[in-house]
């Protein structure tokens, strides 16, 4: 019996290139959960329970899960180039499209060129295009590749539609194409080598629920695979279609998991900063809207923040598209996707596989961990890093060599991220809005971090071996594909640093809306957090002091309820005292350490709203220290060791705060400045003097406090 047309819509990641993996992907469609304003306040030492409120989205269009917008399931068609060269399908089709159709700044060929004129581009190169001798295609090859070309032209979009398909299969030949197709996911391609399981997730869930047309899969997998074997990945993903009842799918031009269903508007961080600000007002939160005074006003604003599911508040911070493919535009040459740059192997294939089938059988958490652990500890990259490997420089860097940066640092965390994230998939499959309904902190009971994209962002911040003289030696040890989605300045610069700071911000922000505790994630050096606080986080206004003291909320839910519960996380990170009972979130020097109150709006800022923006981050700080000091009064304790070193300590955090009113007082001595704020109704009172005593106050309870 078949399965029952449901829209199912998750995330994808796309696979690619000879040497690497990649593939295409922008915003989805807007939300607008409920709003908090009326919640009753909750004690911050005893919250209520931290389960995400699953709150009503707007329903603007045909929306699927996880807030995806949907397009129709792809026509199921027979893509013609089979029939062109090896040489085509495993370097021009990227290009040019698997049928020579052209996209973008990429011209259909043949186009008006006469066969003299085709060979002669082949053979020179013209502009980016790099020129291809005899010994890559031969004569009596191009020749053929000519004629066929021009026979493709003359069909729409180079696509022979058949007769037959997933309309006339069997529910018995809808589970022969997928068994049939799972040996060829498995098996290393022709072309290279590589399995598209080498990159992808077990039973390629992420490619059935986007959108991909018949060309673009045959085009992306002849680039590894024979096309035989590539027609047979298509039937696959057409029968895991239906198998898994998906009866439209995501659009590929999505950003998964992007909290709200999307990106909220701005071409610049102000104006994302200024949207976000926007959405707080809306939701009527007490912190944008109000003024915090009293204690109070303090504990209804954090009940406020407490109550607020990251995954699903709309924010301007764009996430990750799930794969990038040049061949959709230059504004698509980016590492910043999810595929991994080098694919990995198992090194017992057959005991690998025979787990992967045992989880796809009953995909539990349990088994998820046991994957991870299977992919950190059994794999191989079939001698890439040993062939490719050039040695540190300068000698005090961090990593061995080119590879090791590579392999750890980025090949790992994407590959682990591609498995939790078709983990995620397949559980909103069977049962839709189980994301959100999961708690704060995701996978309380793993053993391990199951956040690769946190680690990712934390390893991505302080690139040691990339300054500007040694990266250009370094770019030539990347793997070809991964090198070919790095924008065209940062090759031609010779620039690396560019791209790692693009990595740390989206990712590090992405580890936060997965786990908004930030608890169970995996270990990294401390003083890395600030760095994403500091140099990588754009949206540094607005965005930034709220993720961070809503942060500080989830773990105050954590620590003063759940510790000792089983909800509570087995693992913990970066804030490695989660478990710790004397020492308050409020208090933690560890916990203190991003640095996010520390940058005051400008008052002209000609993007901002500056009276709202300024009042927005006053709230934050007072509500931080009426907090602090009720805490400090009760006799809390604070960390022994306060480490002043990047003001990584909570009182040098807290001293900091006087930045802002600082800032204030420079603005009250500009009488047209000040006069449009108060104009504006800013409490100069209030967030100038009355703050920096506050901050006084608290510093001096600090020094007295007892320490442990």
């Amino acid at each position: 019996m078949r399965f029952s047309a449901r829209v199912f819509l998750l995330f994808a990641i796309v696979g690619g290139t000879a040497t690497g993996c990649s593939g295409t992907v922008d915003s989805a469609a807007p939300s607008d959960p409920s709003k908090p304003g009326d919640r009753p306040k909750l004690d911050i030492e005893s919250p209520d329970d931290p389960a995400p409120m699953t709150q009503n989205r707007e329903q603007g269009g045909v929306r699927g899960i996880l807030d995806c917008p949907t397009v129709p399931l792809p026509s199921y068609g027979n893509a013609s180039s089979e029939t062109l060269s090896k040489g085509f399908r495993s370097s021009c089709a990227a290009c040019h499209g698997g049928a020579g159709q052209g996209y973008d700044k990429y011209p259909a060929i043949p186009g008006k060129l006469t066969q003299a004129e085709y060979v002669s581009i082949v053979r020179k190169g013209i502009r980016e295009m790099p020129a291809f001798d005899a010994t890559f295609i031969d004569d009596a090859s191009l020749a053929a590749d000519f004629d066929r070309l021009k026979k493709l032209a003359a069909q729409p979009d180079g696509i022979r539609l058949t007769s037959g398909g997933p309309n006339t299969w069997t529910d018995a030949d809808v589970e022969t194409v997928y068994q049939d197709g799972l040996k060829v996911w498995r098996k290393p391609g022709s072309v290279d080598g590589q399995a598209c399981t080498n990159c992808h997730s077990a039973d390629g869930v992420e490619l059935a629920i986007i959108g991909f047309t018949d060309d673009a899969i045959l085009r992306r997998g002849q680039q590894h695979l024979a096309p035989e074997d590539a027609l047979k990945v298509r039937d696959f993903i057409h029968a895991q279609r239906i198998r898994l009842g998906i009866a439209a799918t995501c659009a590929t031009d999505w950003r998964p998991f992007q909290p709200g269903g999307k990106v909220l508007p701005g071409s610049n961080s102000a104006e994302q900063d200024a949207a976000f600000l926007k959405v707080l007002q809306e939701r009527k939160l007490l912190l944008a809207t109000g003024k915090i005074v009293t204690l109070v006003d303090a504990q209804k604003a954090f009940a406020e923040l407490q109550a607020i599911d990251l995954r699903q508040l709309p924010i301007g911070i764009p996430l990750p598209r799930f794969s990038e493919d040049k061949f959709n535009g230059p504004e698509h040459r980016d590492i910043n996707d999810y595929m991994p740059p080098v694919p990995t192997v198992p090194n017992q294939p057959e005991e690998y596989f025979a787990l992967e089938d045992a989880y796809l059988a009953n995909p539990t958490d349990t088994g998820l961990y046991q994957l991870l652990d299977e992919n950190r500890n059994n794999m191989n990259d079939l001698g890439y890093a040993k062939k490719y490997a050039i040695p540190r420089v300068p000698s005090n860097c961090v990593f061995e060599n080119s590879t090791q940066w590579i392999m750890e640092r980025i090949t790992q965390p994407k590959r682990l991220g591609v498995i939790v994230s078709a983990h995620l998939f397949r559980e909103e499959i069977k049962n839709p809005g189980s994301f959100y309904r999961r708690p704060a902190s995701p996978f309380a009971d793993a053993p391990k971090p199951v956040n690769p994209a946190f680690f990712l962002g934390g390893f991505s911040i302080e690139p040691p071996c990339y300054d500007d003289n040694n990266s250009p030696n370094w770019i030539k040890s990347f793997p070809e594909g991964f090198r070919q989605e790095f924008p065209e300045s940062d090759l031609k610069d010779g620039v690396v640093r560019n791209a790692t700071d693009r990595l740390t911000h989206v990712w590090m922000t992405l580890g936060q809306v997965l786990d908004p505790t930030l608890i169970a994630v995996d270990n990294m050096q401390d003083n890395k957090i600030h760095y994403w606080a500091f140099r990588n986080f754009a949206q540094n206004e607005i965005h930034l002091p709220f993720i961070y003291v809503h942060r500080i909320a989830m773990q105050t839910t954590y620590w003063n309820k759940m510790r000792g519960t089983p909800v509570f996380p087995k693992v913990s990170g970066p804030f490695d005292n989660a478990g710790t009972d004397w020492l308050h979130p409020l208090l933690a020097t560890v916990n203190q350490e991003s640095a996010g109150l520390q940058s005051a709006v400008s008052a002209d800022s000609l993007a901002l709203p500056s009276a709202a923006a300024n009042q927005f981050k006053g709230n934050l700080i007072r509500m931080m220290m009426l907090l602090s000091r009720d805490l400090l009064q009760q006799g809390r304790a604070l960390q022994a060791n306060q480490n002043d070193d990047h003001c990584l300590a909570v009182t040098c955090q807290t001293s900091n705060l006087n930045g802002y009113v600082d800032g204030l007082k420079a603005i009250a001595g500009k009488p047209p400045a000040q006069a449009a704020l108060t104009a504006q109704g800013f409490d100069f009172k209030l967030y100038e003097t009355d703050t920096r005593a506050l901050v006084t106050e608290v510093l001096a309870l600090m020094v007295k406090a007892p320490k442990k």
